[in-house]
């Protein structure tokens, strides 16, 4: 069987990027087309490579696993290790996923009657409409099961709100998380969780940068703010990692369109994306609007 690189690079590529953007989706990564595409060209000039017989060092199931962790951490910058980790693990998990699949599809359908084996590595000789339905018909699996988790939450939690803080207005689209419970451990006020990127001209940049910092700038910028009341509140990520968030005192927060304005209220600043799909960009205390 004859091998074309550029079409074992190209289906590489297109592969790579679908099981990175699937791993993504499940853990509630914010997905960067750039990075994906940066990540899956390693990865698919890695798939090329490997299969020379000069490089079989490539094959060894350590670099493979290294690579795998590179890609990942390409795609999506660490925040934390336990949530690299849990990045990486869904990587492998999508891949083995689709690497099962794909073995069935051969297995059953009789496509693909070659095999090749080299330097520990399989290439079946599957038709190129089956490799790319199976790829993206996998990927659209992993969207939907998204999409129902998402659509667990009651429609009503979704909601408009207003921000005042500084004397500046800020739209946000919200989520009221009846879980949510978090309040600030010296008023006892409750907390809301924003996104910094939604705050972007309405707070100070060096504040917002500050913002995933946590305890290092909190003296400087309360001393910079002080009319904001900076402190740290403790906050569980998405991604299921804890941290201390910088948080301030807003003016107020309403809901929209015509909602009473809450003014004892501490907003929490995060620059982890809150949802994959950019559906809320802050959470709201369960029990804000009681």
């Amino acid at each position: 069987m004859t091998i074309y690189v550029d079409l074992l690079f190209l289906l590489n590529l297109i592969v790579n990027y679908l099981l990175l953007a699937a791993g993504g989706i499940l853990r509630k990564r914010r997905l960067r087309r750039a990075r994906l595409l940066a990540a899956a060209v390693v990865g698919a000039l890695y798939g090329v490579f490997v299969f020379f017989p000069r490089m079989s060092v490539m094959a060894w199931g350590g670099l493979r696993l290294l690579t795998g962790a590179g890609l990942v951490a390409i795609a999506f910058p660490p925040k934390s290790p336990r949530g690299f980790l849990g990045d990486v693990g869904a990587f492998f998990a999508m891949l083995a996923a689709y690497g099962g699949g794909m073995y069935l599809f051969y297995a059953f359908t009789a496509a693909g009657a070659e095999m090749v084996y080299s330097n520990g590595v399989y290439y079946v000789d599957l038709p190129l409409w089956a490799l790319l339905a199976l790829s993206f018909g996998f990927y659209g699996v992993i969207r939907l099961i998204a999409f129902l988790q998402n659509r667990r939450a009651p429609r009503e939690s979704f909601v408009d709100v207003e921000l005042r803080c500084l004397g500046r207005y800020r739209a946000l689209k919200g989520m009221t998380d009846t879980g949510n419970a978090l309040q600030d451990p010296l008023t006892l006020a409750p907390v809301v969780i924003a996104e910094t990127r939604a705050l972007k001209g309405m707070l100070p940049d060096d504040l917002l940068d500050a913002a995933g910092g946590g305890a290092e700038r909190l003296e400087e910028i309360a001393g910079r703010y002080g009319k904001l009341r900076c402190r740290l509140v403790p906050f569980r990520s998405v991604d299921g990692q804890s941290r201390m968030v910088l948080a301030v005192r807003p003016d107020w927060i309403r809901r929209l369109p015509d909602g009473e304005p809450v003014e004892n209220v501490v907003l929490g600043l995060t620059d982890i994306p809150l949802s994959a799909d950019g559906s809320f960009e802050i959470l709201l205390h369960g029990g804000l609007w009681k």
